[in-house]
């Protein structure tokens, strides 16, 4: 079977997932390197080959669990034996190495007997008083293997009326169940069925009216059992619900895009991205769109994000690269903020935002100024120490790192201006220092209060018009005695101010080196993004 890329990422994203259990496995097939695969498996031997790489994902005590649970259903006392002891533990309980296994046997029907005899031999010495068989953990493991195909949004679940090996055939007699007259819309070699969410990844059925620009897709078994692979293209962000991948409609751009990616954290793709762009460019002397696709698998509310990055995107990327590197190096835990209502607190990833707008080609200010309300509100708790406050995180340095970013990418604005007003919200800082310490002890709260009402003083100047912002600055200056140079008012102009505005009222807000306040350390929480 001729597996060639469409465009279309689903379809694209099984097969690469496919190409990668393949290569795996070390199994033989065709291919140009770039479009197309060419494998000599049955739509069965592909559908057998994933639940075998699927089962090497997970480990021996995950079998036992489910094993456990099936057998001890509605059985307490030997769920709190199981639990007691897996509170105890200090090495698995199945001591089983599923890589090895899997890859010597290739055979889900051996690896499921050897796994069953393991997970049979610890229950029988912990629950000698229980009656089961080799025979029901194997058809439990049936059951569980098989049902490691269903994904949230594939629902290609095992069914639960027939047992043992019966179970994969079910699964088997799915891919060609419902087969009818119409060309498959992808290969077009074989006969398909009409794509349902349960025959392609995030297929749901509102979703299906148009597709290619014809009133109903079809899928053929080949096609369907290489989509059950999609989930190893993912890249899963340190959990089973958040996945990532890197999509350009090219096997070996794929590979080098996603091979290899450990991050926590969407916006770490950008260095990989920036890395691979610039060899590109080097190379080829071009670059070429592509996309970043994020996966939410939450079973109550599943979502897919796309940004699509072009060519002037990416360079925008590149031209920020020293300052992306410290964003996901030195801020790494702070890129977070959270709002409480009736729900509990809801996360916004700052992360997140900032890749929204690079993307988007929009403004990096209004990502800082869309939250800095949120920040000198977060501060304040902070710097009083207020239990279980209405908002948390959102911390100053990073609006500031955001600005920095800001001031790079615009052309009317540079990175002079930036530090030349970034310095001047840092000597208002000490002024209000001055003015308050000028009887010996300073009393912080006092200081607190004002640098954040000075803070917010130009927080509203960077929304208002040219002559109110100019106003507030005069007054600053007369107040504490703050004079500013010829050179950086000549900066002022019209289409600079909001920007300078912004930049004073988080500079302003910025501890100086060596300043300290004890504050109390803030935990994330999970929650919803905003």
């Amino acid at each position: 079977m001729n597996y060639t890329l469409t465009g279309n990422f689903q379809y694209d994203l099984g097969i690469y997932g496919l190409k990668k259990i393949l290569d795996f496995f070390k199994e033989d097939y065709e291919t140009d390197g770039n479009f197309y695969i060419e494998v000599e498996k049955k739509p069965e031997e592909i559908l057998e080959v994933i639940i075998l790489r699927l089962t090497i994902q997970k480990s021996g005590d995950y079998f036992l669990e489910k094993v456990a649970d099936t057998l001890f259903k509605n059985d307490k006392e030997a769920k709190k034996k199981l639990e007691k002891l897996s509170k105890e533990k200090a090495e698995p309980f199945v001591k089983i190495n599923l890589g090895n296994l899997v890859k010597k046997e290739k055979n889900l029907e051996k690896v499921i007997k050897d796994i069953s005899k393991e997970i049979y031999n610890f229950l029988s010495e912990n629950f000698p008083e229980k009656p089961f068989s080799v025979q029901e953990i194997e058809d439990i493991l049936w059951s569980k293997t098989v049902n490691l195909l269903n994904n949230i949004l594939l629902n290609f679940q095992a069914d639960m009326k027939v047992r043992g090996k019966d179970v994969f055939q079910k699964a088997v007699e799915k891919l060609y169940k419902d087969i009818g007259e119409q060309n498959c819309s992808f290969c077009h070699e074989n006969k398909g069925k009409r794509i349902t969410r349960d025959t392609f990844f995030f297929a749901p059925a509102q979703f299906n009216a148009f597709w290619f620009g014809e009133p109903s897709i079809f899928i053929c078994p080949y096609c369907l059992a290489s989509n059950l692979a999609i989930t190893q293209s993912f890249t899963f962000l340190g959990n089973e619900l958040n996945a990532i991948t890197v999509y350009r409609p090219n096997l070996q751009d794929l590979e080098d895009l996603n091979e290899g990616l450990k991050i926590s954290d969407i916006g770490e793709l950008t260095k990989k991205i920036i890395e691979y762009e610039k060899l590109q460019l080097k190379k080829e002397g071009y670059i070429r769109d592509l996309q970043i696709l994020e996966f939410y698998l939450d079973p109550q509310n599943p979502n897919l994000d796309f940004y699509l990055l072009t060519e002037e995107t990416i360079r925008n990327l590149i031209k920020l690269e020293n300052e992306l590197n410290k964003f996901y190096t030195d801020y790494k835990d702070s890129l977070w903020g959270q709002v409480k209502d009736k729900q509990g607190y809801q996360t916004i990833n700052l992360s997140k935002e900032l890749l929204h707008a690079i993307v988007n080609n929009q403004k990096l200010i209004v990502v800082v100024q869309r939250f800095l309300k949120l920040a000198l509100m977060s501060e304040n708790f902070r710097l009083n120490n207020i239990k279980n406050p209405p908002v948390k995180g959102f911390y100053i340095s990073v609006l500031l790192h955001i600005l920095e970013m800001h001031f790079k990418l615009e052309e009317v604005l540079s990175m002079d201006m930036y530090n030349a007003f970034k310095e001047y919200g840092q000597f208002l800082r000490g002024r209000v220092f001055s003015s308050l310490s000028e009887g010996g002890e300073i009393n912080w709260n006092t200081f607190n209060n004002k640098i954040i009402s000075l803070s917010n003083s130009f927080l509203d100047a960077s929304k208002g018009t040219y002559n109110q912002f100019m106003e507030t600055l005069t007054r600053v200056m007369i107040s504490y005695d703050a004079p500013i140079d010829s050179n950086l008012l000549q900066m002022i102009t019209k289409n600079t101010y909001k920007d300078i505005a912004t930049t004073i009222a988080l500079a302003v807000m910025t501890r100086k080196p060596g300043e300290k306040v004890e504050t109390e350390k803030e935990e994330a929480v999970k929650g919803e993004s905003l």
